[in-house]
């Protein structure tokens, strides 16, 4: 299982969501690997994802809201 968490930082703050993959050895995000630069849509909004590394042996990732229309 792979757990990893996901940071979104927007004009509200900054908010933590953890996830676990439990079929898949890497981060998916909606059935999708997670690739470094990438854009996701998670609950209807669009979010561009960055590795942010490790902490305390969890990956993280930073999401920023995607300003392209």
């Amino acid at each position: 299982m792979t757990r990893f968490e996901l940071i979104f930082r927007d004009d509200r703050g900054e908010r933590t969501e953890t996830r676990d993959n439990s079929t898949y050895a890497e981060p998916l995000i909606e059935g999708k690997l997670i690739v470094d630069g990438g854009t996701y849509t998670i609950r209807n909004s669009r979010w561009v994802v960055t590795q942010g590394g490790p902490l305390d042996g969890m990956e993280r990732f930073i999401c920023v809201p995607d300003l392209e229309p």
